[in-house]
């Protein structure tokens, strides 16, 4: 079965300046189309909006990229926004959430950081609320229902662990090699 590289564009529109983000991953097409890899793409977005984005987060477009299959690029415009419910001021998008999953006990470990719309009410401290942490492990149990996520090998990716701490991950362009910055600013 063919692999495709998926990508979901969100945007939310409880942020200020940086709204636009991507979430990535790997779908394989099923045996079938991949028209079929473009379905279990947008259905990796219907599990997101579903359990862990919030309303303010709309899922904008969902694509699917194989250059080595008839039909394999394939760009489409969606309108899927989020459904968890949340309240409290929203919390800028760097504070992220951690899934990581493997394909089997020893295969490698992939990482996930789920900017999912947190506000101050779905942090205690540094640590998710327990309603978070449900929605993150429903959204995993989704996944797993049909195996949705799979690595660049297609192996499907049914191990998942997630940590209740809220992490940081710098927006797209923060993250960018720079000339003059290397782990931090150093003269060149």
């Amino acid at each position: 079965m063919p692999t495709y590289k998926a990508r979901l564009k969100f945007v939310d529109s409880a942020l200020l300046g940086d709204q636009d983000y991507t979430f990535n991953t790997y779908v394989v097409d099923g045996g079938l189309t991949a028209d079929d890899a473009w379905e279990r793409a947008n259905e990796v977005a219907e599990a997101l909006a579903g359990t862990v984005m919030p309303p303010n987060v709309v899922c904008t477009e969902v694509s699917i990229f194989n250059k080595d299959v008839v039909n394999g690029v394939q760009n489409r415009a969606v309108t899927i926004p989020g459904t968890r419910t949340v309240t409290g001021d929203a919390l800028p998008a760097w504070n992220v959430a951690i899934i990581q999953g493997s394909a089997s006990s020893g295969a490698r470990v992939h990482t996930w950081h789920l900017r999912i719309g947190l506000t101050e009410d779905d942090v205690a401290g540094q640590v998710l609320v327990t309603a978070v942490n449900d929605a993150i492990n429903a959204l995993t149990v989704a996944w797993n229902l049909v195996p949705l996520i799979h690595d660049k090998d297609g192996a499907a990716i049914t191990d998942w662990v997630q940590t209740d701490l809220v992490h940081m991950r710098q927006m797209g362009w923060h993250r960018r090699v720079r000339p003059g910055f290397k782990r931090g600013w150093v003269p060149v």
